[in-house]
């Protein structure tokens, strides 16, 4: 389901909590859409009309837009607002509401609802981060209001048909590019390296940027990629930049910078002929950005330092100066006062003011919408006024182009020797997009030369130029030299044998792909009754007396060849190969399909190349083939179920050409299988470099029919192996055409045409092109496919444009598949087929309620394994929490009562007992009689959370026997008597016929006495649990004394009190996003 869809869902549900109906009640009047001229229908009998605005943030010190940082700023802005630009007749106000700690989606929607529905705001000043702004965005998008947030910086943001009324002020990678392209152009630099460290997630993203954003700008950098965690050899890729040029892109993290800057050191990259270049957004002391400073007090300051002076800094750009400096002063003096935070020695970064432009920038639209008479609950007025708009904000100038997206300025850092801090000497900015360098502020170049670098020097990068090699006589220590250099050359070639026969002894042993041919074990494979048809490799029955839904569920069916690997069935390809040779590529490419796995691709199980025989497994599908359902003319297909193929087969390809694969090059409908949960899955992919080895042209018809789905410009000239993407979009626009109007392909044409005289006429590029014919098609799907078989392969749409399209075509049709096959045979199917779907619906009930008895008898984790059949071993806990009440009184209240009032007493005492310890992570063990025994840190530990759960339940047990009532004795209140203790204990299932999950050891002994020996409506605790409470803090304890208890002696207990703040929400630990580390 769309994830969109989810958040509609969440916004009715939302809606109609507050207001029990779907219309919403905001705090301005109702405004008439139709009349452009009414102003809002604002009741102005007030002075002042308030307008709110929603401000949501999380308030984590570690990131840079927590809300004690960016609210003092929107609280800024709005003073501006309402000082300079609204008249007195109206007020702009913000609600801030703090959804949690971290960066997360769990409560933002919520939060957002309430300031909609409770608050009346009418537009959203943030949040932040993406996992927040995209739920609040979509809701903003359905409530039409509008959202600015002075971050946002994720891609997928800039889609505005999906994401409506967000206005973003934040930065945008794809912008570095031209920032580099313009520096490059005004220094003559042509030759640049990249390096990118890929196991860090944000130089990754960066590094392939810069890779593709850079030949886009004209320059064909020299990519070096590396992993940051297992290659410590930064020298060698420095000499591997120096080969090719001597501008250094260094797209790393700070401590990785700062290592490739003192290993350049060492080299004597630092003499003035090298450049480096970093991009560094903007600096936050925390590890949001990390250290990019050159300082770390690790006895190599002064070599970093002298290093550093190498280094040019691209980020963004902030106007200095007195109004900044007067807005830092304010933000700072408004955190520590109203927000209770102190800045420090920190600064204030560039998030900060972004947020105090979406202020200013709101405010100009809103007070142009009122001046105007129009209506400020039209989000597309308001929304319209703040993009396309360029105005200066405390940031600098601040230019928003027509998809209300921020055309960011960047500048160009130098680090000043002296003070060993980096200062502005260039700038990019967004109304002019070229390098400008700061008048009188000149660039420290390395070796104290006064010009930048040549591009390339002049005996050339490797000091081969031949105007720089003095012709002489060769003196005697060049034969030493070469005599030196044939030795180690020699041991270095002895080596690489050495080296490469036992990399190829280890690349044998890591390939776990490889199959004995004795590990598969053939049978004889029966087919059902009737004639059988070979068709591209897949068997076709042809009996015409099969009824149309037992073509489709049969289980017995069988479509290719099978056979039994380690015990399961797999389905076998045999390849007809003569003989294949493993080489380097091919083990890779099959070492590479193996760890590729996706719910709409076949799995790869592995492959036996012998000599002679030559057999791919994979996962069995027993439904068969796409090709097998098209070709058997008595099979027919619902509309549901063919929509539900074609997703499926769009993501498939999706993850396919996300994949290292990149594109499949041979989709037909034979190698699209379906499952027995009718699950199409796509098949055959990968293996360029296995067919590569046997590339045949076609001679007969049967090989002509394999290329009716290949795209025109593959069959005009030789194909990749792996074909192309776009190549894969024109075969899903044909297997679309066969799944929608259950044919093959070219079938009509195929009635006057053979095989060959179709894919010449496809190859030939006829206008119009040459394509199936489409019969009284959908008008929406026979669009969408001719799309993806256009002539121009750049004209065909993505894959996930594609699925986009056909999920929003298909909102709220998107059924189960299995529904709807039960559907297709309650249609065909006889009276017996009826009964038989009848007693399977019941057999399903009856297991789901023998499921859910068993999970209320049983932990779930014992339950679990006791279902998949494994024995359940006791297990020791070094410290739990055991709970245990009963009532005093009850034996009296048995005597005067009737058996049956009895029970309805305790079942619903129970009852009410059990809601409470959903909301707690304990496991209540058993009842007997009043007994209520309860557990915590078991099965599952949970550190010693156990006690502070267990102490809270029993407050809330305690609150809610105070309003229980007795039906049968309204004015009787139960005594509850609670004794808690904590210790280690063993856990395990005691019997067969009846389990048991039994709790034994002396801390149940001990927490039963702590019942017995305490007083009515009171907790009673141990010493041992009233020392985890201390720990954990925040509980209400006394001291009781010493007691004598039974079997134990005097012991010191304690009366649990109560809790400090029970009423404040707790953090949901699974919902929550951890800092990054």
């Amino acid at each position: 389901m769309d994830s969109s869809m989810s958040y509609w869902s969440i916004v009715i549900a939302l809606n109609w909590f507050f207001h029990g109906t779907l219309s919403i009640t905001t705090v301005l009047p109702t405004v008439n859409n139709n009349n452009t001229n009414n102003t809002n229908n604002i009741d102005t009998s007030s002075d002042t009309i308030e307008i709110k605005v929603g401000v949501l943030g999380l308030d984590y010190e570690g990131y840079p837009f927590s809300i004690p940082r960016i609210g003092p700023a929107i609280e800024q802005g709005i003073e501006r607002v309402n000082n300079e630009m609204l008249n007195s007749s109206f007020k702009l106000t913000p609600v801030i509401k703090v959804y949690g700690h971290y960066c997360a989606t769990s409560k933002a929607p919520g939060m957002a609802a309430e300031l909609f529905y409770h608050d009346k705001i009418v537009a959203f000043l943030g949040p932040a981060c993406t996992y927040a702004v995209e739920p609040t965005s979509l809701m903003a998008s359905y409530w039409n209001i509008p959202l600015i947030t002075g971050l946002g910086d994720n891609g997928k943001f800039k889609n505005k048909t999906i994401y409506t009324t967000m206005t973003r002020m934040s930065f945008c990678q794809c912008r570095i590019r031209r920032v580099l392209a313009s520096v490059f152009r005004y220094y003559h630099w042509k030759n640049v390296s990249l390096i990118y460290d890929v196991s860090d997630a944000n130089s990754d993203v960066l590094g392939n940027t810069l890779k593709d954003g850079l030949v886009k700008s004209g320059f064909e950098p020299n990519v070096i990629s590396f992993n940051g965690i297992f290659n410590t050899s930064l020298g060698y890729y420095l000499r591997s930049a120096s080969s090719r040029s001597r501008i250094i892109l260094l797209i790393v993290p700070g401590e990785t910078k700062r290592k490739f800057l003192l290993e350049a050191y060492n080299m004597g990259y630092i003499d003035g002929q090298y450049v480096f270049i970093d991009i560094v957004m903007f600096l936050f002391d925390g590890e949001y950005v990390g250290n990019h400073d050159w300082k770390r007090m690790d006895g190599q300051d002064i070599i970093a330092k002298k290093a550093f002076e190498a280094l040019l800094r691209v980020s963004l750009y902030i106007q200095y100066g007195e109004k900044w400096d007067e807005f830092e002063k304010n933000v700072k003096e408004v955190a520590q006062r109203k927000y209770n935070f102190t800045f420090g020695e920190e600064k204030a970064n560039y998030l900060i003011g972004t947020f105090y432009d979406s202020a200013i920038l709101y405010g100009y639209a809103l007070n142009e919408t009122l001046e105007s008479g129009g209506n400020i609950r039209n989000s597309t007025d308001i929304t319209r006024r703040m993009w396309n708009r360029n105005f200066t904000g405390i940031t600098g100038e601040v230019v928003i182009d027509d998809n209300g997206d921020r055309e960011s300025s960047f500048s160009i850092l130098d680090m000043n020797p002296i003070t060993g801090k980096f200062q502005v000497v260039g700038h990019y900015l967004a109304n002019k997009p070229y390098y400008e360098p700061v008048p009188d502020v000149k660039i420290h170049w390395p070796g104290n030369l006064l010009e930048p670098p040549p591009n390339e020097p002049r005996c050339g990068f490797l000091g081969d130029n031949p105007a720089c090699i003095k012709r002489q006589g060769i003196p005697i220590y060049v034969y030493i030299l070469l005599a030196v250099f044939g030795i180690g050359l020699l041991l270095m070639i002895v080596g690489f044998i050495v080296n490469r026969r036992n990399q190829e002894k280890k690349n044998m042993e890591a390939m776990g792909w490889r199959i004995d041919l004795s590990e598969i074990k053939f049978g004889t494979t029966k087919l059902r009754s009737g004639a059988s048809v070979n068709f591209c490799g897949s068997q076709i029955s042809a009996q015409s007396s099969k009824s149309k839904i037992a073509s489709i569920v049969s289980e017995n069916q069988i479509f290719i060849q099978t056979a039994i690997y380690k015990g399961a069935p797999v389905a076998v390809k045999r390849l007809p190969f003569p003989d294949v040779v493993l080489s380097k590529p091919l083990i890779r490419e099959l070492n590479e399909i193996r760890r590729t796995h996706h719910q709409n691709l076949v799995h790869f199980i592995g492959a036996c190349i012998e000599k002679g025989a030559v057999l791919i497994l994979n996962e069995y599908c027993n439904k068969g083939s796409l090709h097998d359902l098209f070709a058997n003319e008595t099979v027919t297909l619902d509309q549901d179920l063919r929509i539900s193929f074609i997703k499926d087969l769009v993501k498939g390809m999706i993850f396919l050409h996300d994949s290292d694969i990149k594109s499949h090059g041979r989709l037909t409908s034979s190698n699209c299988v379906i499952d027995g949960r009718f699950v199409l899955k796509v098949s055959d992919y990968g293996l360029g470099q296995l067919y590569k080895q046997n590339i045949y042209p076609p001679k007969f018809s049967e090989e002509y029919k394999k290329l009716l789905w290949r795209a025109p410009e593959h069959l005009r000239s030789t194909m990749p192996v792996r074909g192309s993407q776009k190549g894969d979009v024109y075969s899903v626009g044909i297997i679309m055409q066969e799944i929608l109007y259950e044919c093959l392909p070219f079938e009509s044409e195929s009635s006057t045409l053979t095989e060959e005289e179709i894919v010449s006429r496809v190859e030939a590029g006829l206008k119009p092109p040459f394509r199936p014919t489409l019969e009284t098609p959908s008008e929406f799907f026979c669009e969408l496919i001719q799309k993806c078989w256009r002539e121009n392969p750049d004209d065909r749409p993505d894959l996930k444009i594609i699925l986009n399209i056909i999920k929003s075509k298909n909102k709220g049709k998107d059924k189960d598949i299995m529904e709807t096959l039960l559907g297709r045979m309650e249609m065909y199917a006889s009276n017996l087929q009826s009964l038989v779907d009848e007693r399977t619906v019941q057999l399903e009930t009856e297991r789901k309620k023998l499921e859910t008895l068993l999970h209320q008898i049983l932990p779930s984790s014992i339950a679990n394994q006791l279902k998949l059949g494994k024995p359940v071993e006791p297990e020791s806990f070094d410290c739990v929490s055991v709970f245990f009440s009963d009532i005093v009184g009850y034996t009296d209240l048995s005597f005067s009562s009737t058996p049956l009032e009895i029970t309805t007493l305790l079942n619903d005492l129970y009852s009410a007992f059990d809601s409470v310890l959903e909301n707690f992570d304990v496991y209540k063990v058993e009842t007997i009689g009043d007994a209520y025994m309860v557990a915590s840190g078991l099965p599952i530990r949970n550190g010693k959370k156990h006690a502070g759960e267990i102490g809270r339940m029993s407050l809330q047990l305690l609150q809610k026997v105070s309003t229980f009532v007795v039906k049968h004795r309204p004015k009787e209140v139960l005594k509850l008597r609670i004794g808690i203790h904590s210790g280690p204990c063993v856990a395990g299932v005691v019997g067969v016929k009846m389990p048991r999950y039994c709790l034994i050891g002396d801390t149940v002994n001990t927490a039963s006495r702590m019942e017995s020996t305490g007083e009515a409506l009171k907790i009673h605790c141990s010493a041992m649990t009233k020392q985890l409470l201390d720990e954990i803090g925040g509980f209400f304890i006394e001291l009781r004394g010493d007691i004598d208890v039974k079997g134990k002696g005097i012991m010191k207990t304690y009366w649990l009190k109560g809790e400090q703040d029970v009423n404040t929400e707790k953090p949901d630990p699974y919902c929550l996003t951890p800092p990054s580390e």
